[in-house]
Protein backbone atom coordinates (compact mmCIF):
# COMPACT_ATOMS: atom_id res chain seq x y z
CA UNK A 1 0.00 0.00 0.00
CA UNK A 2 1.24 3.49 -0.88
CA UNK A 3 0.78 5.98 1.93
CA UNK A 4 0.43 9.73 1.46
CA UNK A 5 1.72 12.03 4.18
CA UNK A 6 1.39 15.73 4.82
CA UNK A 7 4.51 17.87 4.90
CA UNK A 8 5.21 17.54 8.62
CA UNK A 9 4.64 13.78 8.67
CA UNK A 10 7.02 13.44 5.73
CA UNK A 11 9.60 15.40 7.71
CA UNK A 12 9.07 13.11 10.72
CA UNK A 13 9.70 10.03 8.57
CA UNK A 14 12.84 11.58 7.10
CA UNK A 15 14.10 12.41 10.58
CA UNK A 16 13.29 8.86 11.70
CA UNK A 17 15.37 7.46 8.84
CA UNK A 18 18.23 9.79 9.77
CA UNK A 19 18.01 8.69 13.41
CA UNK A 20 18.22 5.05 12.31
CA UNK A 21 21.22 5.76 10.07
CA UNK A 22 23.27 7.65 12.65
CA UNK A 23 22.55 4.88 15.17
CA UNK A 24 23.76 2.31 12.62
CA UNK A 25 20.40 0.54 12.70
CA UNK A 26 19.29 -1.36 9.65
CA UNK A 27 15.56 -0.84 10.26
CA UNK A 28 13.34 2.08 11.22
CA UNK A 29 11.57 1.28 14.47
CA UNK A 30 8.82 3.07 16.39
CA UNK A 31 11.57 4.62 18.53
CA UNK A 32 12.94 6.41 15.49
CA UNK A 33 9.47 7.64 14.51
CA UNK A 34 8.93 9.05 17.98
CA UNK A 35 12.33 10.77 17.81
CA UNK A 36 11.21 12.27 14.50
CA UNK A 37 8.05 13.59 16.14
CA UNK A 38 10.04 15.11 19.02
CA UNK A 39 12.27 16.89 16.48
CA UNK A 40 9.24 18.47 14.77
CA UNK A 41 8.20 21.01 17.44
CA UNK A 42 5.45 22.72 15.39
CA UNK A 43 3.68 19.47 14.51
CA UNK A 44 0.21 18.45 15.68
CA UNK A 45 1.68 15.40 17.41
CA UNK A 46 3.98 17.62 19.47
CA UNK A 47 0.99 19.76 20.42
CA UNK A 48 -0.75 16.60 21.64
CA UNK A 49 2.32 15.77 23.76
CA UNK A 50 2.34 19.31 25.14
CA UNK A 51 -1.37 19.14 26.02
CA UNK A 52 -0.72 15.87 27.85
CA UNK A 53 2.09 17.47 29.83
CA UNK A 54 4.74 15.16 28.38
CA UNK A 55 8.32 16.39 28.85
CA UNK A 56 9.76 16.03 25.34
CA UNK A 57 13.39 16.15 26.49
CA UNK A 58 12.85 13.50 29.15
CA UNK A 59 10.89 11.31 26.75
CA UNK A 60 13.60 11.58 24.09
CA UNK A 61 16.32 10.70 26.58
CA UNK A 62 14.34 7.67 27.72
CA UNK A 63 13.80 6.16 24.27
CA UNK A 64 17.01 7.02 22.43
CA UNK A 65 18.87 3.94 23.57
CA UNK A 66 20.11 0.88 21.78
CA UNK A 67 17.38 -0.25 19.43
CA UNK A 68 18.12 -3.86 18.41
CA UNK A 69 20.11 -4.02 15.17
CA UNK A 70 18.70 -6.31 12.48
CA UNK A 71 20.76 -7.94 9.77
CA UNK A 72 17.94 -9.05 7.48
CA UNK A 73 17.22 -5.70 5.82
CA UNK A 74 18.36 -3.90 2.68
CA UNK A 75 22.02 -2.86 3.12
CA UNK A 76 21.32 0.24 0.97
CA UNK A 77 19.56 1.88 3.90
CA UNK A 78 17.18 1.39 6.81
CA UNK A 79 13.72 0.06 5.98
CA UNK A 80 10.53 -0.10 8.00
CA UNK A 81 10.46 -2.87 10.54
CA UNK A 82 7.47 -5.20 10.74
CA UNK A 83 6.26 -3.24 13.76
CA UNK A 84 6.63 0.08 11.92
CA UNK A 85 4.61 -1.26 9.00
CA UNK A 86 1.85 -2.09 11.50
CA UNK A 87 2.07 1.48 12.83
CA UNK A 88 1.75 2.88 9.29
CA UNK A 89 -1.32 0.76 8.60
CA UNK A 90 -2.87 1.97 11.84
CA UNK A 91 -1.95 5.59 11.06
CA UNK A 92 -3.64 5.23 7.66
CA UNK A 93 -6.76 3.87 9.36
CA UNK A 94 -6.77 6.75 11.86
CA UNK A 95 -6.49 9.32 9.05
CA UNK A 96 -9.21 7.56 7.04
CA UNK A 97 -11.55 7.41 10.04
CA UNK A 98 -11.12 11.18 10.45
CA UNK A 99 -11.87 11.71 6.75
CA UNK A 100 -8.33 12.94 6.08
CA UNK A 101 -6.71 12.51 2.69
CA UNK A 102 -3.17 12.66 4.09
CA UNK A 103 -1.55 10.98 7.09
CA UNK A 104 -0.40 13.57 9.63
CA UNK A 105 1.95 13.47 12.60
CA UNK A 106 -1.02 13.02 14.93
CA UNK A 107 -2.00 9.84 13.06
CA UNK A 108 1.57 8.53 13.36
CA UNK A 109 1.43 9.17 17.11
CA UNK A 110 -1.91 7.35 17.38
CA UNK A 111 -0.41 4.51 15.34
CA UNK A 112 2.51 4.21 17.76
CA UNK A 113 0.14 4.11 20.72
CA UNK A 114 -2.13 1.58 18.99
CA UNK A 115 0.72 -0.89 18.47
CA UNK A 116 1.44 -1.12 22.17
CA UNK A 117 4.02 -3.90 22.06
CA UNK A 118 7.00 -1.59 21.58
CA UNK A 119 9.17 0.59 23.80
CA UNK A 120 7.83 3.87 22.44
CA UNK A 121 4.22 3.16 23.43
CA UNK A 122 5.44 2.07 26.87
CA UNK A 123 7.53 5.23 27.24
CA UNK A 124 4.54 7.39 26.29
CA UNK A 125 2.36 5.52 28.78
CA UNK A 126 4.91 6.04 31.55
CA UNK A 127 4.81 9.75 30.73
CA UNK A 128 1.04 9.82 31.16
CA UNK A 129 -0.26 9.50 27.58
CA UNK A 130 -2.33 6.57 26.34
CA UNK A 131 -4.27 5.98 23.12
CA UNK A 132 -7.65 7.21 24.42
CA UNK A 133 -6.17 10.43 25.80
CA UNK A 134 -4.20 11.12 22.62
CA UNK A 135 -7.30 10.58 20.46
CA UNK A 136 -9.23 13.00 22.67
CA UNK A 137 -6.54 15.66 22.28
CA UNK A 138 -6.47 15.16 18.50
CA UNK A 139 -10.23 15.70 18.36
CA UNK A 140 -9.88 18.81 20.52
CA UNK A 141 -7.35 20.24 18.09
CA UNK A 142 -9.63 19.61 15.09
CA UNK A 143 -11.09 23.12 15.43
CA UNK A 144 -7.70 24.81 15.36
CA UNK A 145 -7.13 26.43 11.93
CA UNK A 146 -3.38 25.83 12.06
CA UNK A 147 -3.91 22.14 12.74
CA UNK A 148 -6.45 21.91 9.91
CA UNK A 149 -4.03 23.72 7.59
CA UNK A 150 -1.27 21.24 8.42
CA UNK A 151 -3.65 18.37 7.72
CA UNK A 152 -5.22 19.66 4.50
CA UNK A 153 -2.54 21.77 2.80
CA UNK A 154 0.64 20.26 1.37
CA UNK A 155 2.94 23.24 0.81
CA UNK A 156 4.74 25.38 3.38
CA UNK A 157 3.62 28.76 1.90
CA UNK A 158 -0.03 27.74 2.20
CA UNK A 159 0.34 26.77 5.86
CA UNK A 160 2.34 29.93 6.50
CA UNK A 161 -0.45 32.00 4.96
CA UNK A 162 -2.96 30.53 7.41
CA UNK A 163 -0.60 31.13 10.32
CA UNK A 164 -0.20 34.79 9.37
CA UNK A 165 -3.95 35.19 8.90
CA UNK A 166 -4.52 33.87 12.43
CA UNK A 167 -1.87 36.18 13.84
CA UNK A 168 -3.35 39.14 11.97
CA UNK A 169 -6.86 38.48 13.24
CA UNK A 170 -5.61 38.21 16.83
CA UNK A 171 -3.59 41.40 16.44
CA UNK A 172 -6.67 43.18 15.09
CA UNK A 173 -8.77 41.73 17.95
CA UNK A 174 -11.31 40.57 15.38
CA UNK A 175 -14.52 38.75 16.28
CA UNK A 176 -13.80 36.18 13.57
CA UNK A 177 -11.13 35.23 11.08
CA UNK A 178 -12.32 37.09 8.00
CA UNK A 179 -11.58 36.46 4.32
CA UNK A 180 -9.64 39.72 4.25
CA UNK A 181 -7.23 38.44 6.91
CA UNK A 182 -6.33 35.48 4.72
CA UNK A 183 -6.10 37.58 1.56
CA UNK A 184 -3.75 39.96 3.34
CA UNK A 185 -1.64 37.04 4.58
CA UNK A 186 -1.40 35.38 1.16
CA UNK A 187 -0.20 38.66 -0.30
CA UNK A 188 2.57 38.74 2.31
CA UNK A 189 4.08 35.36 1.32
CA UNK A 190 6.13 36.80 -1.51
CA UNK A 191 7.58 33.49 -2.78
CA UNK A 192 4.18 31.79 -2.96
CA UNK A 193 2.06 31.00 -6.00
CA UNK A 194 -0.81 32.97 -4.49
CA UNK A 195 1.34 36.10 -4.27
CA UNK A 196 2.32 35.62 -7.91
CA UNK A 197 -1.35 35.34 -8.90
CA UNK A 198 -2.19 38.46 -6.91
CA UNK A 199 0.68 40.30 -8.57
CA UNK A 200 -0.66 39.23 -11.96
CA UNK A 201 -3.94 40.92 -11.03
CA UNK A 202 -1.93 44.18 -10.88
CA UNK A 203 -3.34 44.97 -7.45
CA UNK A 204 -1.72 45.86 -4.15
CA UNK A 205 -4.14 43.38 -2.63
CA UNK A 206 -2.45 42.97 0.74
CA UNK A 207 -2.46 46.73 1.36
CA UNK A 208 -6.11 47.12 0.34
CA UNK A 209 -7.21 44.13 2.38
CA UNK A 210 -5.41 45.49 5.42
CA UNK A 211 -7.30 48.76 5.00
CA UNK A 212 -10.61 46.88 4.98
CA UNK A 213 -9.95 45.12 8.29
CA UNK A 214 -8.21 48.00 10.04
CA UNK A 215 -11.35 49.05 11.91
CA UNK A 216 -12.32 45.60 13.17
CA UNK A 217 -12.11 45.09 16.93
CA UNK A 218 -13.33 42.26 19.12
CA UNK A 219 -12.46 39.22 21.28
CA UNK A 220 -10.74 35.98 20.25
CA UNK A 221 -11.51 35.18 16.57
CA UNK A 222 -13.96 32.52 15.44
CA UNK A 223 -12.09 30.29 12.96
CA UNK A 224 -14.94 28.17 11.56
CA UNK A 225 -15.18 30.03 8.26
CA UNK A 226 -11.42 29.89 7.69
CA UNK A 227 -11.41 26.15 8.35
CA UNK A 228 -14.13 25.71 5.72
CA UNK A 229 -12.04 27.68 3.21
CA UNK A 230 -8.97 25.55 3.98
CA UNK A 231 -10.90 22.36 3.34
CA UNK A 232 -12.23 23.69 0.02
CA UNK A 233 -8.67 24.27 -1.20
CA UNK A 234 -8.31 20.52 -1.76
CA UNK A 235 -11.29 20.63 -4.15
CA UNK A 236 -9.53 23.18 -6.32
CA UNK A 237 -6.27 21.23 -6.36
CA UNK A 238 -8.13 18.14 -7.56
CA UNK A 239 -10.19 20.08 -10.11
CA UNK A 240 -7.04 21.55 -11.65
CA UNK A 241 -5.30 18.14 -11.39
CA UNK A 242 -2.52 19.56 -9.24
CA UNK A 243 -0.63 17.16 -7.02
CA UNK A 244 -0.12 19.54 -4.10
CA UNK A 245 -2.60 21.74 -2.27
CA UNK A 246 -0.93 25.13 -2.17
CA UNK A 247 -1.50 28.79 -1.48
CA UNK A 248 -2.97 29.34 -4.95
CA UNK A 249 -5.73 26.80 -4.22
CA UNK A 250 -6.35 28.51 -0.90
CA UNK A 251 -6.80 31.75 -2.85
CA UNK A 252 -9.30 30.10 -5.21
CA UNK A 253 -11.24 28.62 -2.28
CA UNK A 254 -11.31 32.05 -0.69
CA UNK A 255 -12.47 34.02 -3.72
CA UNK A 256 -14.36 31.64 -6.03
CA UNK A 257 -17.52 30.98 -4.07
CA UNK A 258 -20.99 32.51 -3.89
CA UNK A 259 -20.61 34.40 -0.62
CA UNK A 260 -21.00 38.15 -0.47
CA UNK A 261 -17.53 38.37 1.05
CA UNK A 262 -16.03 36.57 -1.95
CA UNK A 263 -17.78 38.96 -4.34
CA UNK A 264 -16.26 41.85 -2.42
CA UNK A 265 -12.78 40.33 -2.80
CA UNK A 266 -13.31 39.85 -6.55
CA UNK A 267 -14.18 43.53 -6.87
CA UNK A 268 -11.11 44.34 -4.80
CA UNK A 269 -8.87 42.32 -7.13
CA UNK A 270 -10.70 43.49 -10.26
CA UNK A 271 -10.76 39.94 -11.62
CA UNK A 272 -13.45 37.38 -12.49
CA UNK A 273 -13.48 33.82 -11.08
CA UNK A 274 -12.67 32.40 -14.54
CA UNK A 275 -9.73 34.78 -14.96
CA UNK A 276 -8.42 33.84 -11.53
CA UNK A 277 -8.68 30.12 -12.30
CA UNK A 278 -6.79 30.70 -15.54
CA UNK A 279 -4.01 32.53 -13.71
CA UNK A 280 -3.66 29.64 -11.26
CA UNK A 281 -3.73 27.06 -14.08
CA UNK A 282 -0.95 28.90 -15.88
Amino acid sequence: MEYRFNEQATSVIQRAETAARISDHSVIEADHLLIGILLEPASTARRVLDLAGVDAAELGYGIFGDTPVRIDSDPAGPVWSRNTRKIMRRAFFEAFSMDKRLIGTEHLLLGILSVNDDRSASALSRNGLDLAQAAEYVRALAGDPLVVAQQELTTAPAVEGVRRAVERSVLMRADALEDEHLLWALGQIHASNAAAVLAACHQRSSVRAMTIVSGVRGPVPDARHLIEVIRKADFWAQKLEHRHVGSEHLLLALVCNKSSSAKKLLRLLEVTPIELQQLVSD
